[in-house]
């Protein structure tokens, strides 16, 4: 027999409230700026993308 709830009783909706839900976003958000500045800064400066080929040592 499945439980049934009284009529009384109200969805309560999200349990952890709208702030969470916010700093989630806000956490979305900062991440989204942070990679879009990258972008642009690898564009404007492609040097810094990879380390140059006469830097690197080999081990033999």
């Amino acid at each position: 027999m499945p439980f049934k709830q009284p009529d009384k009783d109200e969805y309560l909706g999200n349990i952890w409230g709208w702030k969470v839900s916010y700093l989630s976003l806000a956490f979305i958000i900062i991440l989204f700026i942070i990679m879009v500045a990258r972008t642009l800064y690898l564009k404007k400066h492609p040097e810094h993308r990879v380390a140059q080929p006469e830097t690197i040592e080999i081990i033999k």
